[in-house]
């Protein structure tokens, strides 16, 4: 037979693994959030969506003589790759990538890209809703690749400068209005270049994002 006092200990414990599950549920409820807050997958190219679209200019729209050229890979990558010339006033080739849809990455910090390259310097680029003379600015920022290796390269928006057709510009970066995202390579060097790209996401913790998508500071 169990005592008075035995069922009332009983019960407490009983309260007490109760209180414990629950305090567990919420933990494991909140996972997600926090790891909302580290990282957003932007662009996965091994499974890119209809909606995005990729294209290449080349400074042959300038009079240059340079061939680039973007296929995806058995491996589910993106390669970007072709000849750099100099003749004609060229030296460009550059990719662009739009989802059809306007990012807004207001509160992070940067892009989180993951490459592998041939050792050259390339710049990643995005634009907004600035335009100069009827047509885009291009904020532009470099970044060193490792040749035939693996690497991750943070692009922080603190270092996006604008451009326009090689000009300079005074003009702010806003990331909460991205419409399209790229890569050029202009590092004035003659011959064959390639990139391949995995995917592209966001970096940093500005700000916390919650389920609802509202922003507040940490």
């Amino acid at each position: 037979m169990i005592t008075p006092p035995r069922i009332a200990a009983l019960a407490l414990s009983l309260a007490v693994l109760h209180a414990s599950s629950q305090l567990l549920h919420s933990a494991k409820e909140k996972e997600p959030d926090s790891a909302a807050k580290t990282s957003m997958m932007l662009i996965d190219l091994s499974k890119p969506g209809k909606n995005l679209e990729i294209r290449v200019v080349n400074d042959g729209v300038m009079g240059g003589l340079s061939q680039g050229s973007a296929r995806t890979t058995d491996d589910g990558t993106l390669l970007f790759d072709g000849n750099l010339s100099l003749k004609n006033n060229g030296g460009f080739s550059s990719l662009r990538m739009d989802a059809g849809q306007v990012w807004d990455l207001e509160g992070w910090s940067g892009v989180e890209l993951r490459i592998k390259g041939d050792g050259r310097s390339y710049g990643f680029r995005a634009t907004t809703d600035q335009r100069y003379r009827w047509s885009s600015v291009s904020f532009t920022t470099d970044f060193q690749t490792t040749k035939d290796t693996w690497t991750t390269v943070r692009v922080p928006f603190s270092s996006m400068k604008a451009t326009w057709r090689g000009r300079q510009l005074d003009r702010p970066f806003d990331p909460a209005k991205i419409r399209s995202l790229g890569i050029i390579l202009s590092d004035k060097k003659a011959g064959p270049f390639h990139l391949e790209i995995a995917s592209l996401s966001t970096w940093g913790l500005a700000t916390v994002i919650d389920n609802s998508g509202n922003k507040t500071r940490p």
